[in-house]
């Protein structure tokens, strides 16, 4: 009996330990399937951002380089529904360019936090405004008294963005804002039965102001300006009204609320403009001569040069332009470049049985007798400091190419392939990276400046590009605009020289001036899950 009862209870026993063992078993492959889906759930996850990421930086670059614009995002059939690694991805953007400019409603330091405005109609709830030349970032905006004390207001202000100085601004000042804010969605599998969703968002910010394209009057001035993705007529098709209808030959922009362009003589002057962020306007010249002015360029926003017909020297400082006489010099003056307020050339027509090459040392200008030079006329110049040393190229007629060493102009031999023809633009970036353009044959002709010669490599010119260009603006290796005859854009993004259409019903008119800053085009980054 007892035997039986031992039996039994170990029986019991085994059944108790089978028991707890298979809910152990249990507990510990739920856990571990509960893990493994956790993982797996993670793992999705980190998929779907990284393919909303990859997408954003392909939305991103559609945008940057090939023109895509804003309101064109959402559909295009590159950016939606675009298959990546284990999903799929989908861009969107939404426009923020306010049709009325908020202004200040009150005066700030250049530590205020929260920045009082009229209206916040057409901004973005969070993003970048410029105020004369200082960029701001907010993430939130206001409404309450309690919190603006003088509502609306922007709210969590970060000042002095993209390389800007913070300062003090008046009641009244406008802020400019331009923003695509691009959002991109990251689905895996697919986007109508994810298993995993992730989105990411950027705010592209386009500088007001920052890019400009002058030429020959239409029915009114030809200007042009960059909103981040087209050139359009500015500010519209009847023209700004304080401007002069005369043909603009030249611009210069110094930041996103100053420039100048000069043009053909108009009411006994040389015409002369200002950009003050918002307009432009004909700017008083008093003594500016009646000539037409053909050429303009800046060492800063506070010392400026114009140049023209009949050896026209004209020089901006203490806030006006006044005339700066020459001896010995009548041919017209085509161009000027500087690399500080003591050190500029400028180039003309020939004289005398040479080209024209003038130099302004801080006080007097005086024309180079010392170097051996051709009997061209030059069309441009453009100069670089090198290792403390001004180095300048000089073009102009039958394939004429000049180099300043920091001594003497020398004439440079270039190749065969370089082709005969009239060069009237050059610009570099730097010494061993220039681009002069000109035009022969029905064909746009872009030439190379690598540092040791000159390169002519058509295989990157878009064979679109057929008028003759008269102007060009590099900033940098991968950033240059250049402009020409019958409304010709090209622009260059370091690998390709591009032909760019203008918005549509812009004049068919010659393009004579372009110029741009840094801050034309830039990014804000605000990611979002």
């Amino acid at each position: 009996m007892l035997r039986k009862a031992q039996q039994g209870f170990l029986l019991i026993s085994a059944v108790i330990i089978i028991v707890v063992v298979g809910l152990l078993a249990a507990t510990v492959s739920y856990v571990v399937i509960t893990n493994s889906r956790s993982m797996a759930n993670q793992l999705d996850a980190m998929r779907a951002y990284y393919i909303a990421e990859s997408g954003l930086e392909r939305a991103i670059y559609a945008m940057q380089l090939e023109y895509v614009a804003c309101n064109a995002v959402k559909g295009h059939p590159l950016l939606t529904n675009i298959p990546f690694g284990a999903g799929v991805f989908t861009a969107t953007a939404t426009s923020f360019v306010p049709s009325t400019r908020a202004t200040l409603t009150s005066n700030i330091s250049n530590s205020a936090t929260t920045i009082p405005v009229s209206t916040l109609t057409g901004y973005a709830s969070m993003g970048r405004v410029i105020i004369d030349n200082e960029s701001i970032d907010y993430s939130s905006t206001s409404q309450s008294a309690a919190v603006c004390g003088v509502a609306p207001c922007l709210t969590n202000v970060r000042r002095a963005r993209a390389d800007t100085t913070a300062a003090a601004h008046t009641v009244g000042a406008t802020l400019m804002q331009n923003i695509c804010q691009v959002t991109v969605t990251g689905d895996v599998p697919n986007a109508t039965t994810p298993i995993a969703e992730r989105q990411v968002s950027e705010s592209m910010t386009f500088g007001f102001g920052g890019a400009w394209i002058v030429g020959d009057t239409s029915n009114v001035e030809t200007i042009f300006g960059w909103n981040g993705s087209i050139w359009n007529q500015m500010p519209d098709a009847n023209g700004y009204p304080g401007v002069s209808n005369v043909r603009l030959n030249d611009v210069v922009i110094n930041s996103l609320t100053d420039g100048w362009a000069v043009g053909n003589r108009e009411d006994g002057h040389g015409l002369i403009i200002h950009w003050d962020g918002a307009n432009w306007a004909d700017f008083p010249a008093l003594g500016v001569p009646n000539e037409n002015l053909n050429a303009v360029t800046c060492v800063n926003g506070s010392d400026c040069w114009a140049v023209g017909d009949s050896a026209t020297f004209v020089h901006y400082t203490n806030g006006s332009w006044s005339p700066v006489s020459v001896n010995g010099v009548l041919a017209p003056i085509n161009d000027i470049s500087c690399v500080n307020s003591n050190d500029c050339w400028a180039v003309g027509n020939k004289e005398d049985g040479r080209s024209l090459l003038m130099r302004w040392n801080g006080a007097n200008w005086s024309r180079d007798i010392i170097s051996i030079l051709p009997n061209r006329d030059l069309e441009a110049v453009a100069c670089v400091n090198s290792n403390n040393f001004t180095k300048c190229f000089a073009v102009g007629q039958g394939k004429t190419f000049l180099y300043y060493n920091g001594i003497i102009w020398l004439q440079q031999i270039t190749s065969a392939d370089i082709p005969n023809t009239t060069y009237n633009g050059v610009s570099c970036s730097a010494f061993d990276d220039c681009w002069a353009v000109g035009g022969q044959q029905g064909r746009s002709t872009l030439v190379h400046w690598n540092g040791t010669s000159w390169v002519n490599d058509e295989s990157i010119v878009d064979s679109n590009l057929k008028q003759a260009l008269y102007d060009i603006s590099c900033l940098k290796t991968d950033a240059c605009w250049a402009v020409g005859n019958v409304r010709t854009f090209a622009r260059w993004n370091g690998v390709r020289w591009t032909k760019v259409d203008p918005a549509l019903g812009a004049p068919s008119v010659n393009l004579y001036g372009v110029s741009f800053t840094i801050n034309a085009f830039g990014k804000l980054r605000m990611l979002t899950d």
